[in-house]
């Protein structure tokens, strides 16, 4: 049965931020759980907005324990035994199982419907070539209430009330505020939600790209300027349209009920192929969460920070349908979603080629 037919049918706090180490693992993670959106039928109107809200999690602002091996590895000399402190407390021991903490800021996203558009765009001969360029405008807001580790007491509470029930000589009291130093802890429950006054400026870097399932293609957003005035004019949002490239310039301050500092962009792609039924929008920029994983064969003594480290930056993914049309593309039947199939082989047939185990509308990942 062709695709067409089938739809008609259908504390090393520091070090760590000088290394640029943080994650959250991705097991069973609450904001990594799939999403189903809203009733399609909201896409005949052309102008509806589908806002997805910002997904900022506690458990981004943490690792799991994680030995360092550019501290016991990559620093000679490091590994002794102290004369008056516990061998744990050395930075070699600590680097054996370090939690790396940060703070983890995020942006809503709203988009509008996967449209298309003519364009005359100019070529390196310097003539002119009409094409038909796919687009997504969409908005991004900062919301404030970003996230960062809370400094919890851990036993420092037993020190102080221990430090005003003796009250020793200056000498004990300078040896009580160290154990206090060293007794703090952070934990990432509960954290701070930050307020206004945190992140009131955030800088977005887009990556976006559309990937197609079905032809195993996968196109990057791509800068057109022929095609920002033309998009602009016909969407006639009420504010500037950014590129990828000059909406990386704009800061984004922070929205309140009295003033909304939105900022809108596009994403355009370029020589689509008109057979795909099934994409996929990726669009990365909107948190700085991110996870690594280390190979700890491939870092040797010498090496700089980093070496067989590999990152991966959390995604926000955006699928949509439509019936491959290599003769009339239409974007009125482009549809946000996975399609629905009352034929249960036929709907796993669909979910596998964009990688899901069930029916959902967008979800966040590690990409």
């Amino acid at each position: 049965m062709s695709c067409r037919a089938l739809f008609v049918s259908a504390s090393l706090a520091g070090l760590a931020a000088l290394m640029g180490l943080a994650t959250v693992s991705a097991q069973d993670d609450p904001g990594l759980k799939p999403a189903l959106a809203d009733d399609n039928a909201g896409w005949v109107e052309r102008g509806v907005l589908k806002v997805i809200a910002p997904a900022a999690l506690e458990g981004e602002t943490f690792t799991e324990p994680i030995e360092l091996h550019e501290i016991r590895k990559g620093l000679p000399g490091i590994d002794y035994t102290p004369n008056f402190e516990a061998k744990a407390k050395t930075v070699f021991e600590r680097a054996k199982e370090a939690t790396l903490r940060r703070t983890i800021w995020a942006l809503e996203f709203s988009f509008k419907p996967v449209r298309m558009v003519m364009v005359d765009v100019p070529q390196p001969e310097g003539k002119m070539k009409r094409k038909l360029i796919w687009y997504m405008v969409y908005r991004v807001r900062n919301l404030g209430k970003h996230l960062e580790p809370a400094p919890q007491p851990g036993q420092s509470d037993d020190v102080r009330s221990k430090l005003v029930a003796n009250e020793p000589d200056d000498e004990g009291k300078k040896q009580a505020e160290k154990e206090i130093d060293q007794t703090r802890v952070f934990d990432a429950k509960p954290v701070d939600e930050l307020g206004k006054d945190a992140f009131p400026q955030i800088v977005f870097f887009p990556t976006i790209s559309l990937k197609a399932h079905d032809v195993d293609k996968e196109y990057l957003d791509r800068v057109i300027p022929a095609a920002l005035p033309v998009i602009a004019k016909r969407e006639r949002i009420g504010k500037p349209i950014y590129d990828s490239v000059t909406i990386s310039r704009q800061k984004i301050d922070v929205t309140t009920a009295d003033k909304d500092n939105s900022v809108w962009g596009v994403a355009t792609w370029e020589g689509v192929d008109p057979r795909i039924d099934f994409f996929s929008v990726y669009v990365q920029g909107l948190t700085n969460a991110y996870q690594f994983a280390d190979k700890p064969d491939d870092f040797k003594p010498g090496d700089k920070p980093g070496v067989g480290r590999t990152f991966t930056r959390k995604t926000l993914v955006l699928h949509f349908w439509r019936p491959g049309d290599t003769i009339d593309e239409n974007e009125s039947e482009v549809h946000y979603g996975i399609p629905i199939e009352a034929d249960e082989a036929a709907q796993k047939e669909i979910l596998t080629k964009y990688g899901e185990d069930e029916r959902l509308d967008y979800r966040w990942i590690y990409r």
